[in-house]
């Protein structure tokens, strides 16, 4: 009994010396992929990452806008505009469709923010080139998801972190379903545009919506928002019908 007594007693210390090492070690570094928590150690580069998310986020919401919501332009387009009624048929992109595109300006346009972090010399930062965003469109915000792997050296200490977020104030929610009563109006009557209706839903969402023509069989629609600002610029959204 007295020896049984022994083994268990070693076996309950090693348990505690393991239990506090794991504990140790996923304080320091991000072994499971969830964000880690704030270290005084890192806390520069951290606060670097995620400023460069929100940078690159907003870069990618105007870019988005001028593209009808593209990051690349779709097959349905005309120099630089994306269609979203051709031909008497709704060709305009789904609200997942539009999340895409904006993960793939992040994960393509954030390491042009971060460098390479030559701002830090003191650090030795290894990143890797695969990032993976997802996208978010909220009513009032956009969240972005980043999955950005960043080990960072400095003297003997070694840290990964790979998980941010970022949450940016937008009304593209707002202007999407807007953007969709438009094209529904259009299916109802292909060949005119309700004036009216454009007035109204322009009143009753803050916004701003105007139309010019393009060529002889396109016109354009410029929907600006007038509560929130993107770049200190009032945010525009733009796409193109063609009759």
């Amino acid at each position: 009994m007295y020896k049984r007594g022994q083994i268990a007693l070693f076996v309950i210390i090693a348990i505690l010396i393991i239990s506090a090492a794991f504990i140790i070690l996923y304080t320091q570094t991000d072994i499971f992929g969830k964000r880690t928590e704030k270290l005084p150690e890192i806390a520069p580069i951290q606060a670097f990452i995620e400023n460069c998310i929100k940078e690159t986020g907003q870069d990618a919401l105007v870019f988005i806008g001028q593209q009808g919501g593209y990051y690349e332009m779709p097959k349905f387009s005309i120099s630089g505009y994306s269609y979203y009624f051709y031909n008497n048929k709704s060709v305009m992109p789904s609200k997942e469709k539009i999340e895409i595109e904006l993960s793939k300006y992040m994960n393509e346009m954030l390491p042009f923010c971060t460098q390479n972090f030559v701002n830090f010399p003191d650090f030795s930062v290894e990143a890797d080139p695969a990032i993976n965003s997802k996208t978010t469109i909220l009513a009032d915000k956009i969240r972005f998801d980043v999955n950005y792997k960043v080990l960072i050296r400095k003297g003997d200490s070694t840290f990964r972190i790979s998980s941010f977020s970022n949450e940016i104030p937008s009304r593209l929610y707002t202007i999407y379903n807007v953007t969709s009563e438009i094209i529904a109006e259009q299916l109802t009557d292909p060949s005119h545009i309700c004036l009216s209706c454009l007035t109204k839903w322009g009143i009753e969402n803050d916004l701003y919506i105007d139309m010019a023509n393009f060529g002889n069989d396109t016109v354009i629609f410029t929907i600006t928002d007038k509560k929130i600002k993107i770049n200190n610029q009032l945010y525009q959204f733009i796409f193109a019908n063609r009759y």
